[in-house]
Protein backbone atom coordinates (compact mmCIF):
# COMPACT_ATOMS: atom_id res chain seq x y z
CA UNK A 1 0.00 0.00 0.00
CA UNK A 2 1.36 3.00 -1.04
CA UNK A 3 1.99 6.08 1.15
CA UNK A 4 -1.50 8.46 -0.42
CA UNK A 5 -3.59 4.86 0.29
CA UNK A 6 -2.34 5.06 3.96
CA UNK A 7 -3.57 8.66 4.35
CA UNK A 8 -6.51 8.46 1.90
CA UNK A 9 -7.80 5.06 4.13
CA UNK A 10 -6.69 6.79 7.47
CA UNK A 11 -8.77 10.53 6.69
CA UNK A 12 -11.66 8.37 5.40
CA UNK A 13 -11.47 6.77 9.13
CA UNK A 14 -11.39 9.78 10.89
CA UNK A 15 -14.20 10.86 9.12
CA UNK A 16 -16.65 8.01 9.67
CA UNK A 17 -15.38 8.53 13.13
CA UNK A 18 -16.50 12.14 13.27
CA UNK A 19 -19.93 12.06 11.29
CA UNK A 20 -20.84 8.59 13.21
CA UNK A 21 -24.42 9.17 14.58
CA UNK A 22 -23.95 7.19 17.94
CA UNK A 23 -21.98 9.56 20.22
CA UNK A 24 -18.36 7.87 20.52
CA UNK A 25 -14.89 8.55 22.20
CA UNK A 26 -11.21 7.23 22.53
CA UNK A 27 -9.73 7.25 25.77
CA UNK A 28 -6.35 6.09 26.40
CA UNK A 29 -5.48 3.78 29.29
CA UNK A 30 -4.49 6.85 31.62
CA UNK A 31 -8.43 7.40 31.54
CA UNK A 32 -7.19 11.15 29.53
CA UNK A 33 -9.88 11.47 26.74
CA UNK A 34 -8.30 11.36 23.09
CA UNK A 35 -11.02 11.55 20.45
CA UNK A 36 -14.60 12.74 20.57
CA UNK A 37 -16.76 13.03 18.08
CA UNK A 38 -19.66 15.70 17.32
CA UNK A 39 -22.49 13.14 18.46
CA UNK A 40 -20.53 13.20 21.84
CA UNK A 41 -19.97 16.58 22.14
CA UNK A 42 -23.69 17.97 21.03
CA UNK A 43 -24.81 15.04 23.49
CA UNK A 44 -22.62 16.75 26.11
CA UNK A 45 -22.42 20.37 25.09
CA UNK A 46 -18.97 20.73 25.19
CA UNK A 47 -16.56 22.01 22.76
CA UNK A 48 -13.82 19.67 21.10
CA UNK A 49 -10.93 21.45 23.24
CA UNK A 50 -13.38 20.87 27.23
CA UNK A 51 -13.07 17.11 26.20
CA UNK A 52 -9.91 16.06 24.63
CA UNK A 53 -6.99 15.79 26.95
CA UNK A 54 -9.34 15.78 30.01
CA UNK A 55 -9.83 12.71 32.50
CA UNK A 56 -12.96 11.08 31.33
CA UNK A 57 -14.60 10.19 34.29
CA UNK A 58 -14.99 13.87 35.27
CA UNK A 59 -17.60 13.85 33.17
CA UNK A 60 -19.60 11.18 35.30
CA UNK A 61 -21.83 12.45 37.30
CA UNK A 62 -23.11 8.94 38.65
CA UNK A 63 -21.78 5.53 37.86
CA UNK A 64 -23.78 2.99 39.64
CA UNK A 65 -22.72 0.10 37.64
CA UNK A 66 -18.76 0.75 38.16
CA UNK A 67 -17.89 1.76 34.70
CA UNK A 68 -15.04 3.75 35.98
CA UNK A 69 -13.48 1.23 38.70
CA UNK A 70 -13.76 -1.75 35.78
CA UNK A 71 -11.79 0.61 33.31
CA UNK A 72 -9.03 0.85 35.95
CA UNK A 73 -8.44 -2.40 36.64
CA UNK A 74 -5.13 -4.64 34.69
CA UNK A 75 -5.47 -5.67 31.63
CA UNK A 76 -5.04 -9.10 31.97
CA UNK A 77 -8.67 -9.09 34.21
CA UNK A 78 -10.35 -6.99 31.84
CA UNK A 79 -12.88 -7.85 29.47
CA UNK A 80 -12.21 -6.39 25.42
CA UNK A 81 -15.72 -5.68 25.10
CA UNK A 82 -17.61 -4.55 28.08
CA UNK A 83 -21.43 -4.89 28.19
CA UNK A 84 -23.59 -2.50 27.82
CA UNK A 85 -23.79 -0.26 31.17
CA UNK A 86 -25.69 2.90 32.67
CA UNK A 87 -23.92 5.88 33.75
CA UNK A 88 -24.81 9.51 34.11
CA UNK A 89 -23.17 12.20 32.20
CA UNK A 90 -22.41 15.24 33.35
CA UNK A 91 -23.51 18.50 30.47
CA UNK A 92 -21.68 21.37 30.54
CA UNK A 93 -24.53 23.29 31.42
CA UNK A 94 -24.19 21.20 35.15
CA UNK A 95 -27.25 18.81 33.89
CA UNK A 96 -26.74 15.77 33.34
CA UNK A 97 -28.28 12.53 31.15
CA UNK A 98 -28.32 9.26 31.52
CA UNK A 99 -27.39 7.04 28.68
CA UNK A 100 -26.02 3.49 28.49
CA UNK A 101 -22.23 2.91 27.52
CA UNK A 102 -20.26 -0.16 26.40
CA UNK A 103 -16.51 0.06 25.68
CA UNK A 104 -13.83 -2.28 23.00
CA UNK A 105 -10.37 -2.57 24.63
CA UNK A 106 -7.64 -2.38 21.78
CA UNK A 107 -4.76 -4.17 23.20
CA UNK A 108 -1.24 -3.53 21.63
CA UNK A 109 0.98 -6.61 20.24
CA UNK A 110 2.30 -7.24 23.76
CA UNK A 111 -1.72 -7.63 25.20
CA UNK A 112 -1.25 -4.14 26.95
CA UNK A 113 -4.71 -1.84 26.86
CA UNK A 114 -3.57 0.95 23.71
CA UNK A 115 -6.70 2.56 24.11
CA UNK A 116 -10.65 2.18 24.73
CA UNK A 117 -13.29 3.44 22.61
CA UNK A 118 -16.79 3.96 24.21
CA UNK A 119 -20.24 4.32 22.47
CA UNK A 120 -23.14 5.76 24.30
CA UNK A 121 -26.89 6.05 23.76
CA UNK A 122 -29.51 7.66 25.65
CA UNK A 123 -31.31 5.92 28.26
CA UNK A 124 -34.81 6.42 27.50
CA UNK A 125 -36.81 8.18 30.56
CA UNK A 126 -37.95 5.88 33.34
Amino acid sequence: MSTEQTVAQTAESLLAFENAALPLCVVQPTGNVLMVNRALRELLGYAHDDLVGRPWERFIAADPDNVVADTKQPAEERELVTPERRVSARRSDGTSVWVRTSCVMVPDERGAIRYMVARLSLEPEP
